[in-house]
């Protein structure tokens, strides 16, 4: 019964989008910590607009190569009927994340933002027990994979960046993404932005 439950919750998650999204973070993170200010702005901006262009190929049925260039980045259902994909609409959104708030700021926030929802949603999905009173969709146990995330982001942040938090901001930055993770907001653009408004106010 288990491992039939675990079985089906497996089947939900789509795991190459998730990793996909997972890497694309990472690589950010990287570029932006060895790049010059300069050239990283170039970058993300020019991610962004790609991302763009890849929409409206999508949106006007592009040729064959370009339709599995673009696939490769598996969509959700709900998104055929967007004009703009989560991917693109992320992107834009930390690209002006990137211009608004400092550096180390900017970091924390999409590392934290990437892997809290990646693990709330997987635990969440696997293990679907434990059902939140005010959305019936969401559970404990993914609220509880949102803090995991949260913690296992702040290791590696204290490791590549030697930023510590208080136990206070954790605790704010915990709560707010439970909350956005489980009222069904767009959470690639409110989560990020959230979190660097706390850390704003938390990070000497």
């Amino acid at each position: 019964m288990v491992f039939d439950h675990l079985l089906t919750g497996l089947n939900k998650i789509n795991f190459k989008r998730r990793l996909l999204s997972i890497l694309l973070v990472l690589i950010i993170f990287y570029l932006d910590l060895h790049l010059p200010a300069k050239v990283f702005a170039y970058f993300i901006i020019g991610l962004a607009l790609l991302a763009l262009i890849f929409d409206l190929i999508r949106r006007k049925n592009g040729g064959a190569f370009l339709k599995r260039v673009i696939n490769m980045y598996p969509s959700e259902t709900y998104e055929n009927d967007k004009f703009l994909s989560d991917i693109t609409v992320f992107l834009f959104s930390t690209t002006i994340l990137f211009f608004v708030f400092p550096k180390t700021i900017f970091l924390i926030s999409i590392i934290i933002y990437i892997l809290a929802d990646n693990c709330g949603h997987i635990l969440g999905v696997l293990i679907h027990k434990g059902k939140l009173f005010w959305n019936k969709d969401k559970t404990i146990l993914g609220a509880i994979g949102n803090v995991l995330g949260v913690l296992i982001s702040l290791t590696i942040i204290s490791q590549a960046l030697g930023v510590k938090l208080d136990i206070i901001p954790i605790a704010i930055i915990s709560l707010a993404v439970i909350i956005i993770d489980s009222i069904n907001a767009p959470d690639n653009i409110l989560m990020p932005w959230v979190i660097s408004i706390i850390l704003l106010f938390s990070i000497n």
